[in-house]
């Protein structure tokens, strides 16, 4: 009776220590959520190199020398090179941080699939849901200081200023 019991006690720890559906589920929105929070970073990124890139070009006059416009950012007076370079900056260090935890979804995924659940799992999977909310957040402000930019330094995309006659 003890050899049944113990094999019991051994058989239900051993189907304890995996995932339950639940967490299946939530690693499953997590892993959906990311991915699109990654795609978006990518285009952000993408996006402000793209604007910083023609901020310089609309403003190179004839003598190769950048204007300087002074505006206000982030509540500090400057130009618009050094705001976008402090943008660009911001971006490369989310990025970098970004990867990281990347590689954290990575391991949890790992572990979820060969069907080992800790509670530190589910404590990397709370964290890094967290980090998503706050990540998106982040990039949501990024998006609108780049905005900020674009009209405070005159950034215009030359097909915008192209004339389309709709042929």
């Amino acid at each position: 009776m003890k050899k049944y019991i113990l094999n019991f006690l051994l058989f239900g720890l051993i189907t304890s220590c995996g995932p339950t559906d639940a967490q299946k589920n939530e690693m499953s929105n997590l892993i959906s959520n990311w991915k699109n929070t990654s795609v978006k970073t990518m285009d952000l990124s993408q996006e402000i190199g793209d604007k910083y890139y023609l901020f310089q070009s609309n403003l190179m006059s004839e003598t190769d020398t950048l204007e300087m416009i002074n505006i206000n950012f982030k509540g500090n007076e400057t130009n618009c090179e050094t705001a976008f370079e402090q943008l660009k900056a911001d971006m490369d260090q989310f990025i970098s941080t970004w990867q990281e935890k990347s590689e954290q979804v990575d391991e949890l995924t790992n572990s979820m699939a060969v069907g080992k659940w800790t509670a530190e799992d589910q404590e990397s999977l709370d964290s890094l849901d967290l980090e998503l909310k706050q990540r998106n957040v982040t990039l949501e402000q990024m998006e609108k200081e780049l905005e900020e930019l674009n009209k405070k330094c005159e950034v215009k995309v030359a097909a915008a200023e192209t004339n389309d006659t709709g042929s």
